[in-house]
């Protein structure tokens, strides 16, 4: 049968346009939203200061700061346990700034629960998490307690045969979770169609080298995986 969405997944009177172009990130940059992915560091420092939450802004070696885990309105933390901070790109904590705001004016989400940012962890110097510029999605909290789980929700539901998006109107993350993919397109790298190529990895992605591996959590990432990382030298712009 048809499940019934929980209150938290349902959109409000706030229309998705009105928040991707909305809200405190836009109003901080004074000018048209840059997407995260196109995003200076000085660009994103400055959208980060704005809104209070950097804790520390001196670079470590592979390019990240330290920003709070609370961000606009969520609080993210790493596989259920709050560190207080999380280590980051200055545009990959942009990311997660925009998302929490949409995510929490347009579902209620207090929590998010990832799998890690990683940075100086990997070998692979051009490996995204490396650089802190990948995040690995995995649960969503409202603030009832009720959530939707990428693996329980998505990913262990029975794939389709075209390995198109698997999920059908009588699944509860269905309007959610083609919702998030929407959104997380807009500001990261390649993300192109729900279930096609690209750096936003999920359940439902077509490469078959990635598919095994992206069953438990939604990956989105900022600028190409590549042998030595690419930093831009001046912005498109103006922040």
């Amino acid at each position: 049968g048809h499940e019934t969405m929980s209150p938290w997944l349902i959109a409000g009177g706030i229309g998705l346009g009105l928040l991707l172009l909305g809200g405190a990130t836009a109003a901080a940059a004074g000018g048209p939203r840059v997407p995260a992915r196109d995003l200076t560091r000085t660009q994103a420092l400055d959208i980060l200061r704005a809104a209070g939450v950097v804790k520390r802004e001196a670079l470590s070696a592979v390019g990240t700061i330290s920003v709070s885990s609370k961000l606009g309105g969520v609080t993210y933390r790493y596989m259920g346990h709050n560190r207080g901070a999380e280590e980051m790109a200055p545009q990959t904590a942009v990311l997660l700034l925009r998302l929490g705001e949409w995510l929490h004016a347009r579902y209620g989400v207090m929590i998010v629960d990832h799998k890690g940012v990683y940075p100086g962890k990997s070998p692979d110097a051009g490996n995204a998490h490396n650089r802190g510029m990948a995040v690995d999605f995995a649960t969503f909290v409202g603030a009832d307690g009720r959530s939707l789980d990428v693996t329980r929700d998505w990913g262990n539901k029975p794939p389709r045969a075209d390995r198109g998006y698997r999920l059908t109107p009588a699944d509860t993350g269905f309007e959610f979770f083609a919702a998030l993919y929407d959104f997380l397109s807009s500001e990261v790298t390649n993300g192109g169609s729900l279930g096609g190529h690209g750096y936003l990895l999920t359940p439902d992605h077509l490469d078959p080298a990635v598919f095994g591996d992206h069953q438990d959590h939604v990956h989105a990432q900022l600028g190409p995986t590549t042998t030595t990382p690419a930093v831009k030298a001046t912005p498109t712009v103006k922040a």
